[in-house]
């Protein structure tokens, strides 16, 4: 199954990758693992509204107080695509940002971006 894959912050909302899962479960454990520091993981609150729409909210470290809490989370918007066909999300970086699991680890496909890092990362030790 493909999934649309939302950020929200305080200050904005914006689709930021497809991926394809088997269930909801296999996604949000995706989205963790590729978008959060391992160490946020346990703190992560899963809020499951039904077999097509969860959010996935990781509170932001620092605030203690409830009240501002809210405002300073990130928030993961996960939904059940309507386009359960095209394994693309290209970037205007050029990545390609559909996730997939290929033996157990998260994959990218190759892309213009990922031939853009690899190049700069190649220039930079050969200077």
């Amino acid at each position: 199954m493909i999934y649309d894959i939302w950020e929200n912050t305080q200050d904005n909302r914006c689709q930021i990758s497809r991926l394809e899962a088997k269930d909801l479960d296999q996604c949000v454990k995706m989205v963790l693992d590729y978008y959060v520091k391992p160490e946020f993981h346990d703190s992560s609150c899963e809020d499951f509204i039904d077999d097509k729409l969860s959010y996935l909210t990781i509170p932001d470290p620092d605030i203690d107080d409830e009240e501002d809490f809210e405002s300073s989370d990130l928030t993961f918007e996960i939904h059940v695509s309507d386009d359960q066909t095209t394994k693309s999300f290209k970037m205007i970086s050029g990545h390609d940002e559909f996730l997939t699991l290929e033996k157990g680890e998260i994959k990218t496909p190759f892309s213009l971006g990922k031939l853009l890092d690899q190049s700069k990362k190649l220039g930079d030790l050969l200077d």
